[in-house]
């Protein structure tokens, strides 16, 4: 039997960052998904970079920090602002509208983020 570590929101902070890189140092996680669209994933990219032991997958996200998409291309993700609607905002929208995400607004953000997963690290996701 094989036991799998999973680490998620790898890059959604620095602190969370340098926390899941002291766990892979250790050797006691296997597998970390990040985050492409917060302000330290490329930080985040170079860190890991240091394990290829470690299984680097993606967290895809569409509730936290700013899209890698154009917000006026995802308006129904997206504040005012730009950064995306927080998961509270959401189940307030979903009490009267259980269909407020478009479908297309959400495959377009995760396929950016997959694209951008694949130009930083310059691979596919192991996950």
């Amino acid at each position: 039997m094989k036991m799998m570590i999973q680490a998620d929101d790898y890059g959604i902070t620095t602190a969370v960052t340098d926390g899941i890189v002291a766990c892979a140092r250790e050797g006691v996680m296997t597998q970390t998904g990040l985050f492409t669209n917060m302000p330290c994933t490329e930080y985040a990219v170079k860190r890991i970079a240091e394990y290829p032991q470690v299984l680097l997958g993606i967290d895809l996200n569409l509730s936290t920090g700013s899209p890698v998409t154009a917000p006026e291309k995802i308006p129904s993700l997206v504040q005012e602002n730009g950064a995306f609607l927080t998961s509270g905002m959401h189940k307030e929208l979903d009490k009267t509208d259980r269909h407020h995400v478009r479908y297309e607004d959400a495959f377009l953000e995760y396929d950016n983020q997959v694209k951008r997963f694949i130009e930083l690290v310059g691979r596919k996701p192991g996950y």
